[in-house]
């Protein structure tokens, strides 16, 4: 499994970052009917074919992958093969306690885009991948449609707080120190930390995978849609006639 993240991770940096998934899907899409038939080119389809709802194509390229036993992604397709059957659903209820003792819950979060981080403080991977979730934090802190909450699998917690002091962490911490058999995380399936799951503004599942492009590509969708929704929403409130 943390073979399978350094990967991603890997993959990640190779990709060329462009600005829109969407059109990103439709122009690989062109190159692959006409010819094209690069591995890498069907895998970056069918993340953005994941990240960008069109779930009839993201089935098509995992069994095209599992297929061909495209290296160092089998891992990859089964466990989004997994997935997918949750993507574009109501994503799981959960809730849990806080460092500070508060009930942290999905309703807590409504008309916001969430990302839920499971990590753990004795998994290095968890350790490595924190800097990119600051990033992340930085990228949309002036974001008030957008939050992020951790949910440890440590049986400490003054091992976390004590991890959260050491890496500045300001967003919430869930401790759930069943680990593996936690609630929330059998809720999301899962397999392994560090990990992450996106939940649009609608509270529908969007992604659950881990760092990497793909975790780009779906925050951008997310954040771009519920941002379209509320421009849109307050454009037909101005087009709306004043009350006498």
């Amino acid at each position: 499994m943390k073979k399978l993240f350094l990967v991603i991770g890997l993959f990640s940096l190779t990709c060329v970052i462009l600005a829109d998934p969407h059109r990103d899907f439709f122009e690989i899409n062109k190159q692959l009917a006409a010819g094209g038939d690069d591995p890498n080119l069907r895998v970056r389809f069918t993340q953005l074919a994941l990240v960008t709802g069109n779930y009839k194509e993201a089935e098509e390229g995992l069994q095209w992958i599992r297929t061909n036993n495209i290296p160092d992604w089998g891992e990859w397709a089964t466990l989004q093969t997994k997935y997918l059957q949750m993507l574009g659903k109501q994503a799981p209820d959960f809730q849990g306690k806080d460092l500070d003792g508060w009930t942290i819950k999905r309703g807590d979060f409504e008309g916001r885009v969430v990302l839920v981080h499971f990590w753990s403080v004795v998994d290095g991977l968890s350790q490595e991948s924190l800097p990119q979730l600051v990033d992340i934090v930085k990228r949309y802190k002036n974001n008030p449609f957008f939050t992020v909450f951790s949910v440890s699998l440590d049986k400490d917690p003054g091992a976390v707080k004590q991890a959260v002091g050491l890496h500045k962490i300001t967003w919430p911490q869930v401790v759930e120190s069943e680990g593996g058999n936690s609630a929330t995380v059998k809720a999301f399936q899962i397999h392994g930390t560090p990990a992450l799951a996106l939940i649009d503004g609608d509270g529908v599942l969007r992604f659950v995978g881990s760092f990497g492009q793909m975790l780009n590509d779906a925050l951008d969708v997310a954040v771009g849609r519920l941002e379209d929704k509320r421009k849109l929403s307050s454009s037909w409130v101005r087009m709306t006639p004043r009350s006498k």
